[in-house]
């Protein structure tokens, strides 16, 4: 049985999953130097403070990754109060990214009620309501005057409140609020959101175990989508086959092994490809496509090490190590690559997965310490 999704297949944007101690100094490095010009270092300011919350976020300190977002609201209704428009607004449109981080923290945390609280308050700012995000207050007034300096908040705002909202829901585990939801969003069939609407659809049936009704719907595809929806949608009739113990999941999911291999669905933005991998490299595994499985791990480990995603690295070579080795000595290399691998990654998932106990980030590197001292104790925006 494939496991239950809890996340799109289809692309959005995702961070990358670099070495935690190498981006940690990297942040810290970006916050010792600021930008002369102080509009620019404020914008960068708040991008390495976000980057710092969600590397202790990654660590599983949620603790600390909160405490750096909430120092971050707070310089940022400090700031907003003490400048003149149109500097101010610079502060209050940053002001949704930690309040959006806190949302997302929440899921990590189980308070799916408070994540969608969050990312319910971004969207009601597009509907014209005022909000107060934290200690931030933004009027319907102030957002306007945002909405004509960029005019691309609103579709961010769509965008946290349809895949956050959505991505919360699953992890919860509660399908059939998230198939309400989702049934609700109508209005996003004609933005840039059609396709995740569509996938998150079929996410909900499939979690509620309405594997048939997944199949009825991916049994067409969609004239206008494209070759990377439509392999999206193959996915999910596999999932729902392999649920079901239907026999015709094993062409499909070779079919889409091919694209993989023979670089079809290279335009696909690496960090969401790694992932679509991971899951058919799962499914062909359930089918006993070992041979075939072992070339779909193989690229994807090469994508993940291209990208310096350690998770995703780490998932390939646990499917590569399942599936075996010819000869013998790649699976020693495999072996090897894994050990190397856990020997600096810090991510709280991986080492999770390895049974493995976490350790306070302190630990693990001095850089986190030094970082986090740097935070609390210059704050400036």
């Amino acid at each position: 049985m494939p496991k239950t999704a809890r996340d799109f297949i289809y692309h959005y944007e995702r961070p990358p999953r670099v070495p935690l101690q190498h981006w940690a100094a990297n942040i810290l490095e970006f916050l010792r130097n600021p930008s002369s010009n102080a509009l620019q270092g404020a914008k960068h300011g708040h991008f390495a403070m976000g980057n710092a919350a969600l590397v202790f976020a990654y660590l599983g300190e949620m603790q600390r990754a909160r405490e750096i977002l909430n120092i971050q609201l707070s310089l940022i209704a400090e700031r907003a109060c003490t400048l003149p428009t149109p500097e101010s607004l610079l502060y209050v449109k940053s002001a949704i990214d930690p309040w959006t981080n806190l949302g997302r923290l929440s899921v990590l945390e189980s308070d799916v009620e408070a994540a969608c609280d969050n990312f319910a308050d971004i969207f009601a700012l597009r509907l014209g309501e005022g909000r107060n995000l934290g200690p931030c207050s933004i009027t319907s007034a102030t957002w306007s005057v945002v909405r004509r300096t960029d005019p691309r908040m609103d579709s961010v705002a769509e965008a946290i409140y349809v895949i956050d909202s959505s991505k919360a829901l699953f992890v919860g585990s509660k399908f059939e609020q998230a198939a309400e939801f989702i049934g609700g969003l109508d209005w996003a069939g004609h933005t840039a959101l059609r396709w995740l609407v569509a996938e998150g659809k079929l996410i909900a049936a499939a979690g509620l175990g309405l594997h048939k009704e997944v199949l009825a719907a991916t049994a067409d595809e969609p004239r206008d989508a494209g070759l990377y929806y439509k392999s999206v949608l193959a996915q999910h009739n596999i999932e729902s086959r392999l649920a079901l113990g239907d026999e015709g999941a094993g062409p499909i999911a070779c079919g889409l092994a091919i694209l993989i291999l023979d670089g079809a669905l290279d335009h696909v933005p690496a960090e969401s490809l790694v992932r679509f991998i991971a899951r058919i490299g799962s499914a062909l595994q359930i089918l006993d496509e070992r041979r075939i499985a072992r070339a779909v791990y193989l690229r994807g480990f090469e994508i993940a090490r291209r990208i310096r995603d350690q998770p995703a690295e780490w998932n390939a070579l646990l499917g590569l190590r399942e599936c075996g080795g010819s000869p013998v000595t790649a699976n020693r290399d495999w072996n090897a690559a894994h050990d190397d691998l856990l020997s600096h990654c810090h991510y709280r998932s991986v080492r999770r997965g390895e049974g493995l106990p976490q350790l306070p980030s302190s630990h693990l590197a001095p850089i986190y310490e030094e970082l986090l001292h740097f935070i609390r104790t210059t704050p400036r925006l």
